[in-house]
């Protein structure tokens, strides 16, 4: 047994001293001046902050959408349009047309066209948007036409644009084939947004001269999702389809912010 002399006492525990008072009165009044400004900085620029960052994220997203080239952006032919409108990314587009049987006008049957409207442009291109004002403006519901191009063009002087092309055939009784700025489609061009600036929107030039519109058969009309040209920045193609014939739009965006349409071989009705 050890004697009680060899038992080893309780051992000191050294403490360290406790900072001065004032101290910690310093470190809390530091706080409160750091703290102080930055609530009011959240207060004052936090919702601005939110609301660009959802411009600028569903803006990068328009500006960068990559689209199949078979992909079907607008579908007249009933069954096709049917098998389109069960995606949430497609809408019905009513058609209810007539044509001229022995000078006669005679109603076709109503059409459930399947309109591609994607959920970005859709949030970009509110009613209180400025790019979303602009397309209302020349009356294009956001729900009532077909998205058949959307994506980032630069023209030859090195204007970074986002464009989107927007196709809205006719609804009633007469069907134009060609394509007119105003008429049966819109181009939407923006200067696009920054973290301290909104999208800026061009003024589009648009149709004001006379047309011929005519009551052909049933164009069923099916348009494919534009293409950027990977090697001229301004330029993009659209596929479509009338009557069973094929054609390609050439499209262009150009250094006064216009976009024009180009038909390479236009279809014709057969009545023509």
């Amino acid at each position: 047994m050890p004697s009680t002399s060899q038992v080893a006492g309780p051992v000191p525990l050294n403490y360290a001293t406790a900072p001065p008072r004032w101290k910690k009165v310093i470190r809390r009044i530091l706080l409160v001046l750091l703290l102080v400004p930055a609530c009011l900085a959240g207060r004052r620029w936090g919702p601005y902050t939110w609301h660009q960052s959802k411009v600028l994220y569903r803006q990068y997203r328009c500006m960068n959408l990559k689209m199949p080239a078979d992909a079907v952006v607008y579908e007249e032919e009933p069954d096709a349009a049917a098998q389109l409108l069960r995606s949430s990314d497609y809408v019905p587009y009513a058609l209810h047309r007539t044509q001229f049987v022995n000078d006669v006008e005679t109603p076709l049957t109503p059409v459930q066209a399947a309109a591609f409207e994607p959920e970005c442009w859709n949030k970009l291109a509110t009613p209180t948007s400025p790019i979303g004002l602009d397309f209302f403006v020349w009356g294009f519901g956001s729900r009532s036409t077909a998205t058949i191009f959307l994506h980032e063009r630069t023209s030859s002087g090195g204007h970074r644009r986002l464009v989107c092309v927007s196709y809205a055939p006719e609804r009633y009784r007469t069907f134009q084939p060609a394509f007119f700025p105003g008429m049966n489609y819109y181009a939407s061009v923006a200067l696009p947004a920054t973290w301290s600036q909104p999208i800026t929107v061009a003024r589009c030039k648009y149709w004001g001269g006379s047309m011929r519109s005519g009551w052909p058969p049933p164009p069923l009309v099916r348009v494919y999702a534009g293409q950027p040209d990977p090697n001229d920045p301004a330029h993009f193609t659209i596929r479509y389809q009338m009557w069973g014939q094929e054609d390609v739009l050439d499209g262009r965006l150009t250094d006064d912010d216009q976009i024009t349409l180009r038909p390479r071989h236009p279809p014709k009705s057969p009545t023509d």
